[in-house]
């Protein structure tokens, strides 16, 4: 394993003709047990495997920062998070599930990534905000079949009934789709960064309008999370 890290870190070196990369990024899911392409919490933790050959890329100066993606099994993210190993993490957060920002919740029905959040903010961890359009079904109507949904629990059809209350209660005067969960991300005050896919210049150009708009407003705000803590019922 390490070696291949070594190669695959090298061979990217090589191609963006740098001699150091500013964030190396694990992005398996982390799970309680062992599933196709994921990563457990021992894995990652345990003596010569995954963070111990992170932290010697960090400490032989070819990458200055290492991160997860905090996808999975809330429980053992949560606690490759405590060990402070790493310094920022993927987050899943958008308008469908914001549970990763909140301490604790209790009658949430879906995924839920409480905790997330403020254990990085106690590490002292950079966050970034991932699937703010949640695989697509928050940002437009149109489907491709590429929509690969990465939380569990719920089901695409009540993802859609979710959705159709959000637009219903937030009306058209926020900007498109798009921009209105892009801006969500941004109402934030605990996330560093968006990561936002792009497929075409007409998507770049949306998201810098969606930028230039800002935050939602506080009492917009105030209603999403009402809506959201009664399951959007």
């Amino acid at each position: 394993f390490e070696s291949q890290i070594d190669r695959k870190l090298d061979n990217s070196l090589k191609r963006l003709k740098l001699d150091r990369i500013n964030l190396y990024q694990l992005h398996n899911k982390i799970k309680i047990e062992k599933a196709y392409e994921s990563l457990t919490e021992g894995e990652i933790l345990s003596t010569n495997v995954v963070c111990d050959i992170m932290l010697k890329l960090k400490e032989d100066g070819r990458v200055e920062n290492i991160g997860i993606t905090a996808l999975g099994d809330t429980k053992p993210i949560k606690n490759v998070l405590k060990t402070g190993c790493f310094d920022t993490a993927q987050i899943y957060y958008n308008l469908l599930n914001p549970t990763a920002e909140l301490k604790e919740i209790s009658s949430w029905n879906d995924q839920d990534f409480s905790g997330l959040i403020p254990e990085c903010e106690k590490q002292n961890m950079g966050i970034l905000g991932i699937r703010l359009f949640a695989a697509g079904l928050l940002a437009s109507d149109v489907r491709h079949g590429r929509e690969i949904p990465v939380t569990h629990v719920i089901d695409r059809k009540e993802e859609e009934r979710r959705v159709k209350k959000i637009f219903q209660l937030a009306g058209e005067k926020y900007g498109n789709r798009a921009q209105f969960a892009l801006r969500y991300g941004l109402s934030s005050n605990k996330i560093q960064s968006l990561i936002v896919g792009m497929a075409s210049l007409e998507h770049l150009e949306n998201s810098i309008q969606a930028v230039k708009m800002g935050p939602l407003p506080d009492s917009l705000l105030k209603d999403i999370s009402e809506l959201q803590k009664r399951n959007f019922f």
